[in-house]
């Protein structure tokens, strides 16, 4: 827990309410947390109830960490979770333009291809997954030149891709 998030608790016990809009969303996030593990259901509540609320265009660059949180304990933060899912649905080329993407887990990227990506062609959803592909830790380490990749390095790719794949479709 940072000194922030921790300063942030202190001042929501003591004084029981918490100015989140002086906070960056970083700092929410985190805050968001450490309510859920602190068992501070109405400041989680609360929460989730602040993030709903601003605007789905900034959302959409935070997406990512959202989800992460979201799908770490998806019945405690439900509403955010359906929020944020609305959000994909509604734009679910959301996700192509995440520099951190690569950074979901499988699970979390394959549920919400399922869930969302209705919208989306199949070129789309394509690009979403090789995007994640590549920026998984084994491949991000070849050369950015596809070109001078080797056999193996193509198979490390369809590996990586196989699975997520075959489930989506």
């Amino acid at each position: 827990m940072s000194p922030k998030v921790f300063t942030a608790i202190l001042r929501y016990l003591h004084f029981g309410n918490i100015k989140l809009e002086r906070l960056d969303i970083s700092t929410v996030l985190d805050l968001l947390i450490a309510s859920d593990e602190l068992s501070l259901e109405e400041l989680t509540s609360e929460i989730q109830t602040y993030f709903i609320h601003l605007n789905s265009d900034w959302l959409k660059t935070k997406i990512v960490p959202i989800l992460q949180c979201c799908y770490s304990n998806p019945t405690t933060f439900l509403k955010l979770k359906v929020h944020t899912l609305t959000i994909i649905k509604r734009d679910p080329t959301c996700l192509l333009i995440q520099n951190d993407l690569h950074s979901l887990s499988e699970k979390i990227l394959n549920n919400i291809l399922k869930e969302c990506c209705n919208g989306l062609d199949d070129w789309a959803i394509w690009q979403c997954i090789l995007k994640w592909a590549l920026g998984q830790e084994k491949i991000n380490e070849f050369s950015h030149d596809v070109k001078k990749w080797r056999q193996n390095e193509f198979n490390m790719l369809h590996e990586t891709m196989y699975k997520l794949v075959e489930e989506y479709v």
